[in-house]
């Protein structure tokens, strides 16, 4: 099934109605704030399971890498399968991406105007703590499964999630932020706005890396610079 994004409605009339929608204490800074400090926190819980389980440095690396790439797999499982897909099971996350999101931002109007906008590119605060008690659940069962280093696959695992946030963030931030001119950032920022265009079947639902989309095929390059 090839999911198709719908067309653009009157941007500037979806943009401020949705405003009016957002919680009025809501603050941008303060969720960025909330997921920077919490998101290292959750890191830091791993560290004395990492330090304690004596496995060697290469065996902590390999984890960490694995708990990142499931992260990677299963968002871009997510985003094509429930973002962009109506079903019963993830029916508030398609409103929350495929109706508003892709509704707040088109191929050509990729950037937020006000820090209040943020509410539409960053995920709930709720999730990442949902997060951090899932990626110590996942170390206690690779321990117990495999006896690998689990907190390297929970550190992976949260590591896979800030990253996606921050590169998402820097998909939407205005041009003349200095994220938005490094190399890498500049490339994904790219590809995800070809991802937002209006009317056409959806493509690149990677955010970290293209790396899913080059295997599966739901690749496309962006558009060309004048």
């Amino acid at each position: 099934m090839i999911e198709h994004n719908e067309p653009a409605p009157d941007l500037a009339a979806f943009r401020a109605d949705y405003r009016t929608r957002i919680e009025r204490g809501y603050d941008g800074r303060a969720h960025l704030r909330f997921l920077a400090g919490v998101g290292l926190l959750g890191l830091a819980s791993h560290v004395p399971r990492l330090l304690g389980d004596g496995a060697t440095v290469a065996v902590v690396l390999g984890s960490v890498l694995a708990g990142f790439v499931t992260f990677d797999l299963g968002i871009y499982a997510v985003h094509r399968l429930l973002g962009h897909r109506p079903t019963r099971l993830g029916g508030l996350f398609y409103r929350r991406h495929q109706l508003d999101h892709h509704r707040f931002f088109l191929e050509d109007a990729i950037t937020i105007d006000a820090v209040r906008d943020l509410r539409v590119v960053l995920f709930p605060r709720r999730l990442l703590l949902a997060l951090v008690v899932f990626s110590h659940l996942a170390a206690w069962a690779v321990t117990a499964w495999s006896g690998a280093s689990g907190a390297g696959f929970g550190v992976g695992l949260l590591s896979g999630y800030l990253a996606y946030e921050v590169v998402h963030l820097v998909d939407h931030l205005p041009e003349t932020h200095p994220a938005t001119r490094l190399p890498f950032l500049r490339t994904m920022r790219a590809l995800h706005a070809r991802h937002h265009r209006p009317g056409a079947p959806v493509r690149n639902y990677d955010i970290i890396v293209p790396f899913v989309d080059r295997l599966l095929g739901t690749y496309a390059a962006p558009a060309p610079r004048d």
